[in-house]
Formats: C-alpha cells, structure tokens, sequence
C-alpha cells in the first residue's frame, strides 16, 4: 500500500512511505509467516493377519508459510504473456499486470501425506523347500495422497538455499549446508 490505504497494483516501492516510522521507506511491508515449521510430526503402523501384513507411514508439517511461485507466474495479466493461459483462482486480481512477489500469493502449507504404503502376501513353502521357509508378495506405493488446504503443488518446506540464482540474482552458487 502507498500510504493512503490504496493498493499499489504496479507493486512499486518508489512511493511507498515510512509506515512505521523507523527511518526506512518500506511502505507497508510486514512479516507474512515462516518458512521452517514449528513441528513436524511421523507415524508408522504395521498391522498383520493369517499371511497378510500392511506397513503405513504418515508424515506432517504444521506451522509454515509458502510463496506459491505458479501463482506469482501466471495469476498476473502481463501484456507479454502469449505463450501460455492465464490461471483463475478465488485471489486472481485483474489489476495486477507484474508477476512479483507479495503478501497475496503467500499461504499456509500446513500438511499430512501418506508417504509409504506397503500390503504383503507370505506364502508358506516350507514344505516344498529344504532352503526357503516363506515367500513374500508385496505391493508398495509411495507419496500417495496429502491433505493440505496449500493451493501450490507441494507444500512441502524447503530447507535448502538455491543459491543467488534461486533469490533473483544471476551469479553465485548454492549453499548446501543452509537452511
């Protein structure tokens, strides 16, 4: 906002104001949430019956914002834009002709997946066998579902920097060890 109560839909500092009076112009600028979560949490289940045997892991992270960067790209009307469709969601403003970043594409990423699904089947052939007691048969499948109100593609945190590249600068290289 510039001041005045109004959006700056140019997104542009230029006239922005002191809003909080701390002797630096940053217009309205505020904390929007984390990027690190306050928990984390994961749960393994095993159940067995006759020759049956199912393995389940769940995973959450609860308490962490994400920029949802498909948004930032393609919500904007930019007049460039002739190589791919608009996308039109609930926040889509028309008004907004610049994909930067903003408090509006920021969300909660809260979530819970099913990361690991495992069903198997043992077949006794010990009778059969002098060397093998059992064989088993199992179906796996991983990443399965998640439950998250994220509307991005993955809510998962990153925990990694990309490097000067990855915040809007064209040289340097990633730094694995930060997080």
């Amino acid at each position: 906002m510039n001041g005045d109560g109004s959006i700056d839909v140019n997104q542009e500092v230029g006239n922005a104001i002191d809003a909080d009076g701390d002797g630096v112009v940053d217009g309205d600028l505020k904390k929007l949430g984390k990027g690190i979560p306050d928990f984390e949490l994961g749960w393994s289940h095993s159940i067995q019956y006759k020759n049956w045997d199912v393995n389940a892991f769940f995973r959450g992270a609860f308490g962490h914002s994400l920029v949802n960067n498909f948004r930032v790209f393609y919500e904007p009307r930019v007049g460039s834009q002739g190589s791919y469709n608009y996308i039109n969601t609930e926040y889509a403003n028309a008004e907004i002709t610049t994909a930067k970043f903003s408090s509006l594409y920021v969300e909660k990423a809260d979530f819970i997946k099913l990361d690991n699904l495992s069903v198997g089947y043992s077949l006794d052939i010990s009778e059969d066998n002098k060397y093998f007691k059992s064989v088993r048969f199992s179906l796996t499948g991983q990443n399965l579902f998640t439950i998250t109100g994220y509307s991005g593609a993955d809510p998962e945190p990153s925990l990694q920097d990309g490097g000067a590249a990855a915040n809007g600068e064209f040289v340097g290289g990633a730094d694995p060890l930060v997080l």
